[in-house]
């Protein structure tokens, strides 16, 4: 494997890590309104992030146009629907079928960007598709807002980290992380009625300052993950956060997942052992697509 794309799956596993970690710290938080949670955890990371993005003035102005800004929409997109969803939906429940990322993300860069794949590969993200059916069954059961939510999430991630791959070399981290997240605070403060205006805790405080780590590191290691390898390769690495998340859902709120998830999970952990076999074998474009 060429030693950019092992960095690259290195750098995305790890921000999977802190994805999950950063949908835990914020479920914890607990505050009266779920936007104004996610717009606080977003200030939070906008005030980590900003002052790294302006430290060069002349970098930062020239990171600000027009395809870094349509990425960090998409990412802002991506970012809202999915920490809403964190409040209506059992962790493992939403990882499990983030899973079916790699379905879009591959199909897309095949059909958008000219990646290449196999056969074995496409058997493996159709059977991960069908195990994340199974998954997001109880999940619509719990909550149809937090379905549709998730459904959306999926849809722009996808679509970000398409686009990511496309003009990876053209785009800053901390200038698309700070833009990306400024939009996630502003659209959530407009969801948040003034009626429920109220400061948080001390507890909710370093629950949401956590949240807001989490969310900057993966939020800055997934882009530069994507300038290392391509999508079809850093897809499947998704699959592990639902492994954490099953972990931290048992250990903090006890919840298991049905028979029929299980089932779900089994098929999905089968399907990504091909396309991992099946990326071991393909011959993938390295290094960025400018």
């Amino acid at each position: 494997m060429h030693a950019l794309t092992k960095n690259g799956s290195l750098l995305a596993a790890i921000s999977i890590f802190c994805g999950v970690a950063g949908g835990v710290t914020l479920k914890l938080a607990g505050t009266n309104s779920n936007a104004l949670a996610v717009a606080l955890r977003s200030i939070i990371v906008v005030c980590l992030v900003f002052p790294f993005a302006v430290w060069n003035r002349e970098r930062f102005t020239r990171a600000l146009n027009r395809k870094m800004f349509l990425r960090s929409c998409l990412e802002a997109a991506a970012i809202l629907t999915l920490a809403l969803t964190f409040f209506q939906l059992p962790i493992s429940l939403i990882m499990a079928a983030l899973a079916a990322l790699p379905a879009f993300s591959t199909f897309g860069a095949v059909k958008l960007l000219g990646e290449q794949t196999n056969r074995t590969a496409w058997i493996g993200v159709a059977g991960a598709f069908g195990g994340c059916i199974l998954i997001i069954k109880p999940a619509i059961e719990v909550s149809a807002l937090g379905g549709a939510l998730l459904l959306c999430a999926i849809f722009f991630y996808a679509a970000r980290d398409i686009y990511t791959r496309k003009y990876a070399a053209n785009l800053d981290a901390g200038v698309s992380v700070a833009v990306s997240n400024t939009i996630v605070a502003i659209l959530s403060l407009l969801l948040v009625p003034a009626a429920v205006w109220q400061a948080p805790d001390l507890g909710n405080v370093v629950m949401l300052l956590l949240s807001g780590l989490a969310a900057t590191g993966a939020g800055v290691i997934i882009l530069r993950a994507h300038q290392l390898a391509p999508v079809s390769k850093l897809a499947p690495l998704r699959f592990t956060s639902i492994l954490w998340a099953l972990a931290f859902d048992w250990l903090v709120w006890g919840f298991v997942p049905d028979p029929l998830a299980w089932l779900g999970i089994a098929i999905i952990s089968f399907s990504v052992l091909l396309i991992f076999k099946a990326g071991r074998s393909s011959n993938f474009p390295k290094g960025p697509i400018g």
